[in-house]
């Protein structure tokens, strides 16, 4: 072959390396497990009067929640426990207590939960809390008619089992 026609298949090979070098990068983001969407986020979007209707119940409310979470180490499962008071500091009792937790590092599988109410105004759950860090928490509780939903991010320090 001569050096003019060798010339001929760089820009063959350039395109062919563009190409590699975007399937790649897809190939990479789409496995990467600290790649995450919010789930549902399209109707979430059309449903932002909702949202703010459900934040101004909630500051009429007047609720609050506390948490108390951490990481077992060598555990799969490690307990989460809330507080859940109303306007006045009573606990609310007999509530459906809802939780959705996520590390802000690896957010693409949320843990979902149902709290159970282990005394008036305090629920816990088992959640698959295995990394240390930043964690968001989503509850949403019902009781007596009224709905409340809270979002919190904490970060999650390790304890050995046995230790409080």
């Amino acid at each position: 072959m001569q050096a003019k026609q060798v010339w001929m298949f760089v820009p063959v090979g350039l395109l062919l390396l563009s190409a590699t070098i975007g399937a790649i990068t897809v190939f990479v983001a789409v496995r990467d497990p600290g790649f995450g969407v919010e789930q549902d986020y399209y109707r979430k979007g059309l449903e932002h009067d909702r949202a703010m209707a459900q934040a101004a119940a909630n500051q009429a409310l007047g609720w609050s929640l506390r948490l108390e979470a951490s990481v077992v180490v060598g555990a799969r499962l490690s307990p989460a426990t809330v507080t859940l008071l109303d306007a006045d500091g009573a606990p609310v009792a007999g509530a459906r207590v809802t939780v959705e937790a996520f590390p802000l590092a690896r957010s693409a599988d949320p843990a979902r939960a149902e709290m159970a109410e282990t005394a008036p105004g305090s629920y816990r759950a088992e959640l698959p809390l295995r990394r240390t860090g930043k964690w968001e928490f989503r509850f949403r509780a019902e009781a007596g008619g009224q709905v409340y939903t809270s979002t919190l991010q904490t970060f999650l320090a390790a304890r050995e089992p046995g230790q409080g």
